[in-house]
């Protein structure tokens, strides 16, 4: 009985642990997987991390039912270094359709951004991206790879992601060109 119980305690913690922390690099497998891009300006029907390696990548972890007040922190990134080549930025949106759809929720931000949902296969409770990164159990948030696909940072705040940019971009080993 004891054994079963702990066994199950073991099991229930890690639905809630995310699967990378900060300084932590994304595995391969990971970065090749299919995120459909629903929204915005994009060269393809799906995302993969892989198709933007060498590149520091911003996403936003938002929901429908969130305010879409809560995107500004994104727009104003978006504003500062959509023309930079080195950075990407998308919006991954959980729970379309309640109440927005993700062409309501892009309409209502920053027009063009690309949006993904990464809900596989609509299994309510199964976020793909918010697993593998919110430490903080919350939407709101930014995620911010660097070049190599380290985990560096999450917060809610602009200026420290903009901080976080400008120590990247500034550090010797900056990969530039094509890898």
């Amino acid at each position: 009985m004891m054994f079963s119980l702990f066994s199950i305690l073991i099991v229930i913690s890690m639905n809630f642990a995310s699967v990378y922390s900060i300084g932590d690099t994304v595995s391969i497998e990971d970065q090749n997987e299919p995120f459909i891009v629903h929204y915005g300006d994009y060269p393809s029907d799906t995302l993969r991390f892989s198709d933007h390696y060498g590149k520091i990548i911003i996403f936003g972890l938002s929901a429908s039912w969130w305010p879409t007040v809560c995107t500004t922190s994104l727009e104003a990134l978006l504003d500062d270094y959509s023309h930079d080549p080195r950075i990407f930025i998308f919006e991954n949106l959980d729970d379309p359709g309640q109440p927005y759809t993700y062409e309501q929720w892009g309409d209502m931000a920053q027009e063009g951004i690309p949006i993904i949902v990464d809900d596989p296969g609509n299994v309510i409770g199964s976020y793909t991206l918010y697993d593998w990164f919110s430490i903080n159990n919350y939407y709101m948030e930014m995620v911010v790879l660097d070049h190599n696909m380290v985990f560096r940072k999450l917060t809610t705040s602009t200026y420290s992601v903009d901080a976080e940019i400008q120590e990247l971009l500034s550090e010797p080993d900056w990969i530039t060109g094509d890898i």
